[in-house]
């Protein structure tokens, strides 16, 4: 018995008797609680486990098992009249007023019994405050033990008993019972009008166990619910403008698997993502381009097809790849496969949704992101979170449920949102191979001046920051030029003092019709009574029409029907098809991709509109300043040029000549460790020229033999040895390619050679070869200089002629007034060519050319201006002039010329030295006399003497032909 003490009855009053009244009161940690609910009327029992949580606020989870049927229960202490409730893949709210809950649970019909299953077992941790009196109850006997109870009154209508062993305090009895059995009746707002009937029910408590089972409490994903119980935890979008991510993906359904590989690179801000799959073991790789819709199958042999975008799944987003379309409510924390720190959850659930062809009465989308910061606690990311996995579940009512019909999961790897480097980006997002014919390329340079008064100091935060200048670059011609960012395959800069100028490689725009899909359909011509329609001759010409409607879904090409074009928009359906009509060509337009496909600019047209970019002004915000500053710049200048660089391959400064070979009677090099040691080795040697070198390599034994001869198969200059390789300079970096012709009448017959890079080496072994041609990729010939009479345009060949440019030292801003001839529309590295190996046809004495002006062309064609003078030599016997676009090009010898004399001026004696001066200033009055007569007389026999040289151009710019 009881000590008479506490032996004093407790009256909670309450009129509605409601359990919520007391506050939520949870243990020290977080808890599992196991127990069973039995209605003692029935006999109905119902299984019972409770997780709650209780950091940083009280949260849990009520786990109800009654045979095949289960419910889930999830509350917050945010709000202690609200719980989720999960039964048969449907999630449904439940919240209390003051007539009782507004539903039942599923399969529930007593007031009592609902509402403790809703409130759970944990139910006396919430009434621990309200235990102050208690009334001793008769001992009972529960699983043969011999039990004590005591009771507490909810209100008059409610009591609650709280069993424990015989003996035990009664406090610690009421904290940890083993049974609570709740006897009287609670207010039910579905039967205000009716009597309400006494329920007796028992909690019987099985075990209560601390547990570190943080996140297990979160609400079960992929069921979708209508709110949750977290509030003010906003979506966190991605706000990274370039993407990485490798992703796996895995489809279940019907209980059978499918795995997917997937790389993307995504850069939003252009529209760009290159793809790479496999499947089947088999990679394959795509350029999407979002802005026209349309798709680059990259394949094998470095080429690529054009096709349309048709599904909206294939148009790649960032937001399609991630998932993140829709909008997110805010789930909790829960743990996530091997990750040691909890993830966030956010979860978005669409009804009567169509998916491609599929209807699905539910799709639940669930995105796991974890925060993501480093050692200093700041956030790695523009966005904070580090997308981990996402999931969606696709739903159909069968019988009035919810059933899972399918479910796809993708992994996250390798996420990365920094900038791409110009490299990679180059390789990742540029469409480089899939034009190769040449009329389909066009090579336009921009000269680029800074407008700020530090011009020095912009000119030079550009060279630096070479990504943050092409990107800008890129933008700017394909905003003001009208194309697509995708076609601008290539920039490269050069870096003057007080100038840019950026080479730039546009292709030409993707073919309209193969850029839209399309279906052969018979129609009769009375099917088009309801739609608008023109005759036009030609699809090209039908698609160009249409484009200027609005709300185009499908564009109808009938050739054989009157040559009609037909609209149809998005609040119209189809024509009805005929069995017994005409085919026409249905063009599919479902992502309005129509207009900016025919807005392209083609190359034909681009031709007249590149120079309306001059004027235009950019900036480069500056990334590393301590206060906003801008650099700004404008386009000065614009001309039409020829492809100034190679492929990649031909770009190598050696190649691979021989194999099982070595070097017979070359130098060795020491501390060698592979196969790139040695060509530095080479590339880099100071003592003399290399030329050819061989790398062994023998298990752990490596050598490298250069040697300064140029390599030579009919020379007996190599050894066999299976283990090494034999490595000859790139002969091909001395020529400058022009693209798609051919000489007339070649000096010799042809050659078959293996590469390019060997007819090169081949014609620098002759002294006559001064340019050869490649037919073919394999049939070598060689021409001497040869000018525009000796071509003739063909697809399948090359000419190559010397490059002379890297021989002259360029005197920017400065021209020799005094030149022997002029020529024009010549690129810069044909003026290089011609002041190399001119002679003028009238002098019985050679006139050496030791420099040359030239001026790029704009509006203006070109001009190349040859002289016998150089700055360097000359300098005090002519007067350079200063220009704002040309500059003078001096041969290196004049400089070593230079040099030298000054090396021999300094050991002259001071005597001597006087002796000069006083010479030079005699010379110098004299001069000044008579240098104005015999100047008059020279400029004007100069000019006679011009009018008389016929010289033969023997260098072209391909893009006057």
């Amino acid at each position: 018995m009881l000590p008479p003490i506490v032996l004093i009855f407790l009256f909670i009053k309450s009129s509605q008797g409601n359990l919520l009244d007391s506050p939520f009161n949870s243990p020290k940690g977080n808890v599992t609680i196991l127990a069973s609910l039995t209605d003692q009327l029935t006999q109905e029992n119902w299984i019972i486990k409770e997780t709650l949580n209780v950091e940083p606020k009280i949260h849990g989870k009520i786990e109800i098992t009654q045979g095949n049927n289960r419910i889930q229960v999830f509350y917050h202490e945010n709000d202690d009249e609200f719980k989720l409730v999960m039964h048969d893949n449907a999630c449904f709210e439940m919240r209390y007023n003051h007539h009782g809950w507004n539903s039942m649970l599923p399969t529930i019909h007593k007031p009592l019994l609902n509402m403790a299953l809703l409130m759970g077992p944990s139910l006396y941790h919430r009434l621990q405050e309200k235990t102050g009196k208690v009334l001793a109850e008769d001992p009972v006997q529960i699983r043969g033990e011999t039990m004590q109870s005591v009771a507490i009154l909810v209100d008059l209508n409610l009591r609650i008993s709280f069993t424990f062993p015989a003996g035990e305090d009664i406090w610690e009895g009421i904290e940890k019972p083993k049974r609570l059995k709740l006897d009287g009746w609670v207010a039910d707002s579905f039967n205000e009008s009716q009597s309400i009937l006494k329920e007796t029910l028992f909690f019987d408590i099985y075990s209560e166990k601390e547990v570190d089972n943080a996140g297990l409490t979160t609400p079960t994903l992929g069921i979708g619910c209508p709110s949750y119980l977290e509030k003010n935890q906003m979506f966190p979008r991605l706000k990274d403008e370039q993407f990485h991510v490798k992703i796996t993906e895995i489809v279940t359904k019907s209980g059978n698997q499918k795995w997917h590989h997937n790389g993307y690179y995504i850069d939003t801000k252009n529209g760009i993502t290159r793809v790479t799959s496999f499947d089947q073991d088999v990679l394959k790789e795509s350029m999407i381009d979002h802005n026209l819709g349309i798709k680059y199958e990259l394949e094998s042999d470095g080429k690529c097809k054009t096709s349309p975008i048709v599904k909206v799944d294939d148009l790649f987003t960032v937001d399609q790849i991630m998932w993140m379309e829709g909008q997110y409510k805010y789930v909790g924390k829960t743990k996530y496969e091997h990750r040691s720190e909890l993830v966030d959850v956010w979860e978005s659930m669409e009804l009567n949704k169509f998916v491609g062809e599929n209807f699905y009465d539910k799709v639940v989308t669930t995105q796991l992101l974890a925060k993501q910061t480093d050692i200093s606690g700041n956030s790695l990311y523009k966005s904070d979170y580090l997308p981990i996995a996402a999931e969606k579940r696709f739903y159909k009512i069968i019988l009035d449920k919810y059933v899972l019909i399918e479910s796809r999961k993708r992994d996250f790897f390798d996420f990365t949102t920094k900038t791409f480097g110009e490299a990679e980006y180059h390789d990742k997002f540029q469409l480089n191979g899939c034009y190769d014919d040449p009329y389909e390329k066009m090579y336009i340079t921009l000269q680029i001046s800074s407008i700020d008064l530090n011009f020095s100091e912009s000119i030079d935060y550009a060279a630096v920051n070479i990504n943050q200048l092409l990107e800008t670059i890129k933008r700017t011609i394909a905003d003001n030029l009208n194309i697509s960012y995708l076609r601008i395959t290539s920039i490269d800069f050069e870096f003057e003092k007080v100038y840019i100028l950026a080479h730039i490689e546009i292709v030409e725009a993707p073919y309209l019709i193969d850029s839209l899909a399309r279906s052969e359909i018979k129609f009769d011509v009375n099917s088009f009574n309801d739609y608008d329609k023109v005759s036009i001759k030609g699809q090209q010409e039908c698609l160009e029409a249409a484009a200027s409607q609005n709300d185009v879904t499908h564009v109808i090409s009938c050739g054989d029907l009157k040559n009609l074009c037909i609209v149809v928009r998005s609040e119209q359906t189809m024509p009805k098809e005929s069995q017994s009509g005409t085919y026409c060509s249905v063009f599919y337009n479902p992502f309005s991709t129509l207009k900016k496909l025919v807005s392209e600019v083609s190359l034909r047209n681009l031709v007249s509109h590149y120079l309306d970019i001059i004027g235009i002004r950019f900036s480069l915000d500056c990334l590393n300043c301590t206060k906003p500053t801008q650099h700004l710049y404008s386009i000065v200048n614009a001309y039409q040029d020829s492809p100034s660089i190679d492929t990649e391959a031909e770009r190598l400064l050696f190649s691979d000549v021989m194999d099982g070979a070595k070097l017979k009677d070359g130098q060795l090099v020491v501390g060698v460790g592979n196969l790139g040691d040695c060509y530095r080795s080479c590339s880099n040697s100071d003592k003399s020229p290399c030329e050819t070198f061989s790398f062994c390599e023998v298990g752990d034994q490596n050598e490298c033999l250069i040697s300064n001869e140029l390599y030579d198969a009919s020379k007996n200059l190599t050894v066999d040895h299976s283990a090494c390789n034999v490595y000859t300079k790139n002969r091909l970096l001395d020529y400058h390619k022009i693209s798609s012709f051919k000489f007339i009448k070649p000096n010799k017959n042809p050659l078959t050679t293996r590469s390019v890079e060997e007819c090169a080496r081949a014609c620098s072994d002759l002294d006559d070869c001064h340019a050869f041609q490649v037919c073919d990729h394999r049939y070598c010939s060689f021409g001497n200089h040869f000018n525009r009479q000796n071509l003739v345009p063909i697809k399948d060949c090359d000419i190559y002629i010397p490059k002379k440019i890297q021989n002259y030292v360029k005197n920017a801003h400065l021209m020799i007034p005094d030149v022997i001839h002029s020529e024009v529309d010549l690129t810069l590295e044909q003026c290089a060519a011609i002041c190399s190996d001119w002679k003028s046809v009238n002098s019985e004495d050679r006139v050496d050319c030791k420099s040359f002006n030239y001026c790029p062309k704009s509006e203006a064609e070109s001009i190349c201006q040859i002289t016998s003078y150089s700055i360097s030599s000359d300098g005090q016997r002519i007067s350079a002039k200063t220009s704002d676009y040309c500059s003078n090009y001096e041969f290196h010898n004049e400089l070593d010329k230079q040099s030298l004399t000054l090396e021999k001026q300094t050991d002259k004696s001071d005597v001597s030295s006087i002796g000069i001066i006083s010479v030079f200033v005699l010379l110098g009055l004299l001069i000044g006399v008579i240098t104005p007569f015999i100047l008059k007389i020279f400029k004007r026999n100069r000019s006679e003497q011009e009018e008389s040289i016929t010289f033969e151009n023997e260098f072209f710019d391909t893009t006057r032909i």
